[in-house]
């Protein structure tokens, strides 16, 4: 008996470590107390950092993204990095739950979605055209997928015309642990010639609370830059990848919870942003 027992507290041991890590509390690793409040409050929390920052544009000089087993610790070595997160107030049903999860993967509703642009003042159309191919290597246009029943993880492939990279395609994982989703969209085309196969990465997080009745929702995008980086940053600068961010947030949140933040679709004062008023650094010291 005593030996039974011995062997069931060994496997529990062994086994309790796994357990935890694939029922992360996502919630408390991404968000601080601090955020949380800032986020129920309806504060969009932005962050942005590209490696080579002539304009001094860069929000931090080094952006630690949270490690979970979806983003992992090297994604913060990378030359572009931009987050944000906040909260959508929202009750959810098994119904509303399945409708979120297709609209996920309902790739061709991100057709016409919307950006600011600071360089030009103007709203301007971020994604040209939108939808789900058959693989990473065969782009016949498939109609999005409708599923009757949640997966644990499913992979569709979809192929996205942006106004500035042009066409990209992406394998997309959706994934559910319990009532939260992941996506992890992976660039598997590249963006020739600045970045090459999987180097560019968007993971969004959509983490519901019971108590709180809605989602804390994290996004982040962050690409390597394997080519010409000088000429990026002589070119544009860390506000192309962080309007564009904010494009999708303002999108997805009309998406998936009829939420209108359309007001919030620039993210930064122009005049502001350009005085350095958003920068947590001093003397090339991190403050935050």
């Amino acid at each position: 008996m005593k030996r039974k027992l011995t062997i069931i507290l060994f496997i529990l041991i062994m086994v309790s470590p796994f357990y935890i890590m694939a029922n992360e509390n996502y919630i408390d690793i991404i968000f601080s107390n601090e955020e949380k409040e800032r986020v129920l409050n309806g504060e969009i929390i932005q962050r942005m950092y590209m490696k080579l920052n002539p304009s001094t544009l860069n929000t931090h000089l080094y952006i630690n993204i949270p490690i979970t087993k979806y983003t992992p610790k090297e994604y913060s070595k990378d030359e572009v990095i931009v987050d944000e997160k906040a909260f959508f107030h929202y009750k959810l049903t098994e119904e509303s739950k399945l409708k979120i999860y297709n609209n996920l993967v309902s790739y061709s509703k991100l057709k016409g979605m919307k950006y600011f642009s600071l360089r030009e003042e103007v709203e301007k159309e971020l994604i040209i055209d939108s939808y789900r191919i058959t693989s990473a290597t065969n782009r016949k246009k498939l109609e999005d997928a409708i599923y009757t029943t949640i997966e644990n993880s499913v992979k569709n492939f979809f192929l996205q015309e942006d106004n500035k990279f042009g066409k990209m395609v992406f394998e997309s994982e959706v994934l559910n642990e319990n009532n939260n989703f992941i996506m992890v969209n992976k660039c598997v085309s590249g963006i020739p010639p600045i970045s090459g196969k999987n180097d560019y990465k968007i993971i969004s997080f959509f983490l519901y609370d019971e108590e709180k009745e809605g989602f804390y929702y994290y996004i982040v995008s962050a690409m390597k830059i394997k080519f010409g980086l000088q000429l990026l940053a002589d070119n544009t600068n860390v506000t192309l990848f962080a309007t564009r961010l904010r494009g999708s947030t303002v999108y997805m949140a009309r998406l998936l919870f009829d939420i209108d933040i359309h007001d919030k679709l620039n993210p930064w004062d122009r005049k502001a942003l350009f005085e350095g008023k958003y920068r947590k650094y001093w003397n090339n010291a991190e403050c935050l």
